[in-house]
């Protein structure tokens, strides 16, 4: 499920109006947020999905060409809270949805 999730996501990032480096830089992180999570223990697996279609929400409203700033402010604090469970155990999928969610309201989408 992870990785359908993760794909669609990809997929929303290949048809975005993103610059071609914005689309690779965040393809990286997505690319690594999804390692991250696949190797999260069976017991966090709805936590992970959770992070993940987060993550679509958000690559999705964040990338429209008519943008809503008030809805990628909710999508990403929806994927930020998302991921607190995550914080102690798996700090690297903290600190990617953290410049996930940096790279949205930093690059002024």
């Amino acid at each position: 499920m992870i990785s359908d999730i993760m794909a669609r996501v990809e997929t929303i990032l290949e048809s975005s109006a993103l610059t071609e480096i914005e689309k690779d830089h965040l393809s990286t992180m997505v690319t690594n947020l999804h390692k991250e999570l696949d190797e999260v223990p069976e017991e966090k697996k709805e936590d992970a999905i959770s992070v993940a279609s987060f993550t679509e929400v958000a690559t999705r409203v964040s990338t429209r060409a008519k943008k809503d700033p008030a809805l990628i402010k909710h999508a990403t604090d929806g994927l930020d809270h998302s991921v607190q469970s995550f914080s102690a155990d798996h700090p690297k999928i903290a600190q990617l949805v953290d410049k996930i969610c940096s790279f949205f309201s930093d690059s002024g989408i």
